[in-house]
């Protein structure tokens, strides 16, 4: 009787058989937790890592534009590479201990966690790039992070079944580079190419920046038009050195009147050129845009352009170089490339249009570049001094 009533009580063995995989499965759950929780954390740590090194290396390389090089009215510029470098590893720093005010305390990367170098890298479609620290001109600010288990502030696992606070080594880095191999413009429908309508002789450029009215130690140029009435004496030379530029291939009155004012104070979007860019431009690879060297004081439109550049004075924009200009009233101009300027006035001069303008530094996303080894990329093409596109490689 009391062995039946013993086997009566004893549970079935496919009920024991249940209850231990149930518990199987709620450890494997609760460590699969524990990973997904440790995987998640580290990713977000080595991610917010990454963006930190991108942002610093972003916010040093502008800084690695020299701005003594623009002051040429004393005679030759003289670089001071030693003080840009120190300047973007300052700004680097500097925006790393701002982000360090916005993220988590766990997240943060701590002066010892990062290197910051510059140097120059040719190519930065190359993977990875090649930094070059004997360079004599510096176009790059790389930033390595890492956080090490041997180091001062390294990455603990958020949940650790052993209890030893194990760590885990954590790296990144990320290169920022000004690239100046420039060939055109690539507006987009929500960013206009600070492009103007109004394009210099490039023997002009080299041979008639004489001035410095204001005094800042940067030879200016006074891109000047032609009169249909020029006065018996003239304060600039009568010959133009300049044209405005019709990149919609139409040259009327009209067009004068309203499309070059409102590309003058706007830039260019993707609708005011025929294939949406222009470009490229090269002194191998001459980009054609109809023209015309008439800028006469006493057109309406002529009235309007000045107005239009004297409303942008003090601003930067991007004005094409000229190689040749087919006619005087229209005709065919040929662009080699572009310098950036800022705008420093605009006048009705001897009859004819007249702008004032200084050389300067400019960095714009629609800035078009190719890499030195693309296969076709123009034979010799020199590097834009004046132009960028900030490229952030990782």
């Amino acid at each position: 009787m009391v062995q039946q009533a013993m086997l009566k009580h004893r549970p079935p063995p496919h009920r024991a058989a249940v209850t231990v995989m149930a518990t199987l499965l709620i450890v494997l759950a609760v460590l699969l937790t524990i990973l997904v929780v440790d995987a998640a954390y580290l990713t977000a740590v080595h991610r917010g890592m990454q963006d930190v090194a991108s942002i610093m290396a972003l916010a040093g390389a502008p800084e690695l534009l020299d701005p003594n090089l623009l002051l040429d009215a004393a005679g030759p510029p003289t670089p001071d590479q030693a003080a840009v470098r120190a300047a973007a590893a300052r700004l680097s720093d500097a925006y790393r201990q701002q982000n360090n005010g916005v993220i988590p305390s766990l997240q943060r990367v701590e002066a010892g966690d990062v290197v910051v170098q510059t140097g120059f890298v040719d190519d930065v479609t190359a993977d990875p790039p090649v930094l070059d620290l004997a360079a004599t001109a510096h176009n790059t600010v790389f930033v390595y992070a890492a956080r090490l288990p041997a180091g001062g502030h390294p990455v603990s696992f958020p949940v650790d079944l052993v209890g030893t606070k194990r760590t885990i080594e954590i790296r990144g880095g990320a290169y920022a580079t000004l690239d100046n191999l420039v060939v055109g413009f690539r507006p987009e429908t929500a960013m206009a190419a600070p492009l103007m309508p109004l394009g210099i002789l490039s023997t002009s450029w080299s041979n008639e920046r004489t001035e410095d009215s204001n005094c800042n130690g940067i030879k200016e140029i006074v891109v000047r038009l032609q009169s249909a009435k020029p006065p018996g004496s003239s304060q600039y030379p009568p010959e133009a050195n300049g044209a405005l530029l019709f990149y919609g291939g139409n040259v009327s009155p009209q067009v004068l009147l309203q499309t070059l004012p409102q590309q003058v104070a706007q830039g260019l979007f993707p609708a005011d050129l025929p294939s949406g860019a222009f470009g490229p431009a090269t002194p191998a690879v001459l980009a054609s845009v109809a023209a015309t060297q008439m800028g006469d004081g006493g057109d309406p439109g002529t009235a309007a352009i000045v107005a239009a550049f004297v409303g942008i004075a003090g601003q930067k924009r991007v004005f094409p170089l000229l190689q040749q200009v087919g006619a005087t009233e229209s005709g065919i101009a040929g662009v080699e490339g572009f310098v950036a300027c800022t705008v420093l006035g605009a006048a009705v001069v001897d009859n004819r249009l007249t702008v004032r303008v200084e050389p300067c530094y400019l960095i714009h996303h629609t800035a078009w570049t190719v890499p030195p080894a693309a296969a076709d990329t123009p034979a010799g093409l020199a590097r834009n001094p004046f132009i960028y596109k900030l490229r952030l490689s990782r």
